[in-house]
């Protein structure tokens, strides 16, 4: 089954999630779940500025490679909550 842009954005930022600290896109495409996924580094990287542009990922100042989970959706994730439930990251419903 090949990945969906849904599928694209849940592994970003469960990488970024696992990193903890900022990362660059370069550093996060050597994740073992985007490595998985096998898709091609353009697509990755459109929907890596589409979660920047929607505001789940913020650039860092200083580094404007980088970016970071906004703080919001990574309480989610340290609370166990789903991702699922999110038309961005999951579809519509």
């Amino acid at each position: 089954m090949a990945a969906t842009n849904y599928h694209v954005r849940r592994a970003l930022i469960e990488a970024l999630f696992r990193f903890y600290c900022p990362q660059d896109l370069n550093t996060v495409l050597c994740d073992d779940k985007i490595i998985l996924l096998a898709c091609d580094p353009a697509r990755i990287k459109a929907q890596w500025d589409e979660l920047t542009a929607a505001g789940y990922l913020l650039p860092v100042q200083g580094y404007p490679d980088h970016r970071s989970l906004c703080p919001a959706l990574r309480k989610k994730l340290e609370e166990g909550r789903t991702l699922l439930d999110d038309p961005l990251l999951a579809g519509p419903r």
